[in-house]
């Protein structure tokens, strides 16, 4: 993401478009990790639960259409590299959902805006005809400061809706109820399925599992819905064959005296790849482990085997968690999940993304690195492919890493 300062000027008046949103016809914590006496701050959650508890709690009744700002087209995010992307803008806690320049890493216009009936932008997908899926959500209300903050049942809200950029229509996919929070929805390169990220509301807290639609049929099943509260579950990324989805899952350690809102550590983070077309309770699958005192967080799968995103600690005796003060990497396997080549991204990395073309043949990759006291924070766009990571832009400034990359 650019710096504050690089984004401060919102340009005046951009097109307005007027949004129809469409029932679809098709288918129907405190962001504080308790540690073993740590406390780590997820920058992402922090942001979310902030927007959160300014909208409040209302109830909310049919969908309110997202205010468009700009228009854009499929052609405007063509190219290897592409000369544009899309992803969250944050600034200053207003948030927007943004084109991009892959060349400056600067906001070219803002499309959508990050708030939704009270609710705001959680994640962005983009579909195979351009089509781009947005997920808003809200909640949970936590009761008081104590340790997890005491989450409440039916708080949340959610919305996940469909939208053509370039005409500003909009279709509902996905609206749930009060007791769930999902977190982000994404549809199969076939265009046959989607897949989207789900929990209770109250317990949603290192407690995701994944629900896959059949769009034809409405058919659906869980992945995931058995594993232990308190793991940790990356954005899910379809393979290009719509088969397999690519994921970071650290397994909990079963500590059962976490209040809900509250987490131990979980296991360093694996990156597996599990069967898309069948129900499970786990997350069985084919699997890699990370390097010693590391863990995978983020992956995205490409025609020649998944790559994902690795952060360490400085020590390789360091086993208590926390990832940001050690080095980053980008680590490519092939299909057989065997790693093939580990390439430095740099050190104290404390916000990545990766998203992969829908053909899987390259992919962005963004970090945010700080190491306080040493390094001045910055954000470097990378474009990754067959021939290797070439650098795109490099944006200096403190702020939040690129959210929710696609393209």
């Amino acid at each position: 993401m650019a710096g504050r300062g690089e984004l401060a000027d919102l340009r005046a008046a951009p097109p307005t478009l007027a949004i129809d949103v469409t029932p679809a016809t098709e288918w129907e914590p405190p962001a504080l990790l308790s540690r073993s006496g740590k406390v780590r701050t997820q920058q992402r959650t922090v942001r979310v639960l902030l927007g959160l508890l300014a909208a409040g709690l209302t109830a909310c009744g049919a969908p309110t259409p997202p205010t468009a700002l700009s228009a854009v087209t499929r052609a405007d995010l063509a190219g290897t590299p592409p000369a544009t992307f899309i992803a969250v803008d944050d600034q200053n806690g207003n948030q927007s959902v943004a084109l991009y320049s892959s060349t400056t890493g600067k906001v070219i216009s803002r499309l959508l805006s990050g708030s939704l009936d009270g609710m705001s932008v959680v994640n962005l997908a983009l579909d195979g005809r351009g089509f781009l899926w947005v997920t808003y959500n809200r909640g949970p209300a936590y009761a008081n400061n104590t340790l997890g903050g005491d989450p409440q049942p039916n708080s949340c809200a959610n919305d996940v809706i469909r939208v053509d950029l370039a005409t500003g229509r909009s279709t509902t996919v996905l609206s749930t109820g009060s007791d769930e929070l999902v977190t982000g929805a994404w549809p199969s390169p076939d265009g046959r399925m989607y897949v989207y990220a789900d929990s209770g509301c109250a317990n949603s807290y290192f407690d995701t599992h994944f629900t896959v639609v059949d769009i034809a049929s409405g058919s659906t099943w869980t992945i995931g819905a058995g594993l232990q509260r308190c793991h940790l579950l990356s954005n899910p990324a379809w393979t290009p064959d719509s088969r397999s989805l690519v994921v970071a899952y650290g397994a909990s350690t079963g500590d059962s005296n976490m209040p809900l809102g509250a987490c131990s550590q979980w296991t360093p983070a694996r990156l597996v790849v599990v069967n898309a077309l069948n129900a499970q309770d786990g997350l069985s699958g084919l699997s890699a482990a990370p390097d010693p005192s590391c863990e995978f967080h983020a992956a995205t799968a490409m025609a020649a085997g998944p790559i994902g995103l690795e952060h360490c600690n400085a020590s390789s005796n360091d086993t208590s968690g926390g990832y940001v003060d050690g080095p980053a990497r980008l680590v490519v396997f092939n299909t057989q999940l065997r790693a093939e080549s580990r390439i430095a991204l740099g050190e104290c990395e404390d916000g990545a993304e990766v998203a992969a073309d829908h053909a899987g043949s390259a992919a962005l990759v963004s970090a945010y690195l700080y190491c306080p006291g040493a390094t001045s924070p910055t954000t470097t766009l990378w474009r990754y492919s067959s021939s290797g990571l070439t650098p795109l832009t490099q944006v200096p400034g403190d702020g939040a890493p690129l959210d929710d990359i696609t393209w």
